[in-house]
């Protein structure tokens, strides 16, 4: 704080204990308040102007995060188990690691010895023998993470292992898979609490365990995927953790089936969608089923008695606060965090039961979908309800939970009389609650099928990160055009194109205004544009295409995708064509991509053949340059060397829009003649100030994007400009 405010403040104390009814009070606060403010906004200039991204990009993300970041807890915040507030770290610690270790109650049975003897008369005769560049290539392929395991080391300290280091590593690994022994240290985990976004934080469940392992082991079970994938049977439904398989590829099952029954001839199909629940699937997993299964499977003798080393034995422990917990027992679940627990969750989950006709069914991880079409909105119902019991059956068998409280059934109609009809969907006798706008693997769908509810819900999520931008940079000071592209492209773009070949074929123009509208402002934020300033301008400036012609251009490479026969959306291709045209998938670009297999091309180069034809047919599309009225160049690359400020006003003189021009000031101002100072030739334009008579230069307006440097010296662009 400036010393004069601080004299300020002395002053108005003293004021106010003398004579609390002063008039001078008032005018006093509001200058101390005002010169506070402004303090504090040049402190977070100075701040964000000092982060570098290219000497130190690690800073800029943690500002980042920081300023993503949700809700805090107090480090000196008490926390509620069971009704009883604990502030002691170390025994808040404790009574965590019982919490998140205990999820059900543990009972030593005869199935649970009789599989665990099993496993160990497996023969240990030819384990799979790992070479030094077999752990090499696995620890190079591991994500860089500086956290420390139980045995404080990080895969960051791996990644610096030396070839002795590696060789005696390699050894390791080959003398517990052939011993099917692991050292302790290996199968602890040190578990993290954080508080959940939008949680209470004195409440022990609103807080989720992160759980760190030693990266040996996960560097270990990295080498052990090539055998597990070959061996571990994993259904057609499941899309998670699955090569060439994702959130998309699940909801694309979906979203297909949907708009069939919209399109086929009147009366159109009627959709019934119901979304199981799982309360802590992964948690839950019995080591005893998951073993007895894998000892049933073709994998390899060694493997199975290691595994079963690997889940018995497991401990766990919390560090809260710098304290850490007494270690505790974990006797279910596949550990967290570990490389080989989402096939293994997969294979546990192998079993579920085939649907009959007309029942389809969608799995990502433990979220599980059931639905069905048809015209009959009761028979679909009474089809899904009488199907869900042998799932809820085989889910408990599998000591699994179903929540029917927390459970929704959704009716896709084209009829709008229809839109408030509860389907009578049941699980476990209960009726499940009823929901018009569920959202299912991150995409919001409504009852009518216009996603108008998931835009919605996108421009509110895309409008915070726009708050951030604006944090990082304004048209004077911050972050270069660059990083605010970069920023843009990770914490904005990502949320505005989720799922884009879902939603795409078949949102409305009024929905692309309003996503638009959002780049938009980002792009303005990036460059330091005024508002007047042309939209595709603004674009050019930025080499970003229009979100629309963008996600257009991701769906038909991932449609493109299709024609591997791997891929799950193989079997779309081959299906009739509909017989109405009501609503849209991304089969509609289906005969631009034929085109491109007919031409030879493998997968990668029709990615790079629609990329390179979706930016040219974009480039080609745009309007010419107001102040060039041609296509305008590139920018030269020297402009990166110039301060936010100079290539705030460069921009703005290329858009023909900029508060030096008397030609943009006198639209806003009316007082304002659009007129030269200098000259009184009119229009005041970005041309006129290359032309001017009483300021000739060798220069041409062309400079401004091919020699910025000069351009900027010429018209002397250093001074500050508001706006």
């Amino acid at each position: 704080m400036h010393t004069a405010t601080a004299k300020k403040i002395d002053q108005r104390n003293e004021l106010k204990r003398t004579d609390p009814l002063s008039p001078d009070l008032a005018e006093l606060n509001k200058e101390i308040n005002s010169e506070i403010n402004t303090h504090q906004r040049d402190k977070w200039r100075d701040k964000v102007s000092d982060v570098n991204r290219k000497t130190n990009p690690s800073d800029l993300f943690k500002l980042i995060k920081q300023l993503n970041g949700g809700q805090k807890a107090n480090v000196n915040q008490a926390i509620k188990f069971k009704g009883k507030y604990l502030s002691c770290p170390k025994e808040t610690a404790n009574a965590f690691n019982k919490q998140f270790s205990s999820v059900i109650k543990h009972e030593s049975t005869r199935s649970a010895r009789r599989v665990t003897k099993q496993s160990k008369r497996f023969s240990l005769q030819n384990p799979t023998k790992y070479t030094p560049s077999d752990t090499a290539e696995a620890i190079k392929k591991a994500k860089p993470s500086k956290a420390l395991g139980p045995d404080n080391i990080s895969t960051l300290h791996l990644q610096h292992l030396g070839p002795l280091g590696i060789e005696f590593l390699t050894k390791l690994f080959n003398l517990s898979t052939s011993t099917s022994q692991i050292p302790a240290i290996w199968k602890m985990s040190t578990i993290i609490p954080l508080l959940k976004p939008k949680k209470p934080a004195e409440e022990s469940t609103s807080y989720r365990p992160v759980s760190l392992l030693c990266p040996a082991i996960k560097i270990l079970e990295r080498l052990m995927m090539p055998a597990l994938t070959e061996h571990l049977p994993v259904p057609d439904i499941q899309h998670g953790f699955r090569s060439n398989h994702s959130t998309v590829t699940a909801l694309n099952d979906f979203n297909q089936s949907i708009a069939n029954g919209f399109n086929k001839k009147k009366p159109a199909d009627r959709t019934v969608l119901l979304q199981v629940d799982l309360s802590k699937a992964f948690d839950m997993v019995s080591h005893e089923k998951l073993l007895q299964d894998l000892n049933h499977t073709t994998l390899p003798d060694h493997l199975k008695r290691w595994f079963s080393c690997y889940l018995h034995g497991r401990q766990s422990r919390v560090n809260f606060r710098n304290e850490t917990s007494s270690s505790r027992n974990v006797r279910t679940g596949v550990p967290q965090g570990a490389v080989t627990s989402p096939i293994l969750f997969n294979f546990y989950l192998c079993k579920l039961p085939t649907p009959p006709d007309g029942i389809k069914l969608v799995q990502y991880a433990d979220d599980l979908s059931v639905y069905a079409s048809g015209t009959n909105i009761n028979a679909l119902s009474h089809k899904i309800t009488e199907f869900t019991k042998k799932i809820t059956s085989f889910l408990e068998e599998r000591n699994l939970i179903v929540s029917p409280e927390k459970s929704t059934v959704t009716l896709f109609t084209p009829d709008t009389h229809e839109a408030n009809i509860h389907p009578p969907v049941k699980v476990d006798g209960k009726l499940v609650r009823l929901e018009k706008h569920p959202v299912l693997l991150g995409v919001m769908f409504d009852t009518m099928y216009s996603y108008s509810a998931h835009i919605k819900n996108t421009v509110i999520k895309a409008q915070n990160k726009l708050n951030i931008m604006k944090s990082l940079a304004g048209s004077t000071w911050g972050q270069d055009k660059h990083t605010m592209l970069i920023t843009y492209k990770s914490i904005c773009r990502s949320v505005l194109e989720y799922g884009a070949p879902i939603w795409a074929p078949a949102i409305s123009e009024t929905s692309w205004e309003r996503l638009q509208s959002i780049q938009n402002q980002a792009l303005r934020i990036a460059t330091g544009c005024l508002r007047m300033s042309a939209i595709d301008h603004i674009h050019q400036e930025c080499k970003v295409m229009p979100l629309k012609e963008h996600s257009i251009m991701i769906s038909k490479q991932f449609l493109s995708a299709f024609h591997l026969t791997a891929h799950p959306g193989n079997k779309q291709l081959s299906q009739p064509k509909s017989a109405r045209d009501m609503k849209r998938t991304i089969l509609r670009y289906e005969e631009e991509i034929e085109e491109l297999c007919r031409s030879g091309k493998n997968h990668k180069e029709r990615q790079k053949a629609i990329h390179t034809r979706e930016v040219g047919l974009t480039l080609a599309n745009y309007p010419p340059n107001r102040v060039l009225n041609r296509k305008p160049p590139e920018i030269n690359r020297e402009e990166e060397n110039l301060s936010r400020t100079v290539r705030t006003r460069l921009a703005r003189l290329r858009s023909g829009f900029c508060r030096s021009l008397n030609s943009y000031m006198s639209r806003i101002d009316e007082s304002v003649a659009n007129i030269c100072p200098l000259c009184n030739a009119t229009p005041h334009d970005t041309a006129h100030l290359f032309n001017c008579p009483q300021n000739p230069t060798d220069l041409e307006v062309i400079d401004l994007w091919t020699r910025p440097a000069q351009a900027a010296e010429f018209l002397d662009v250093t001074e500050e400009e508001d706006g």
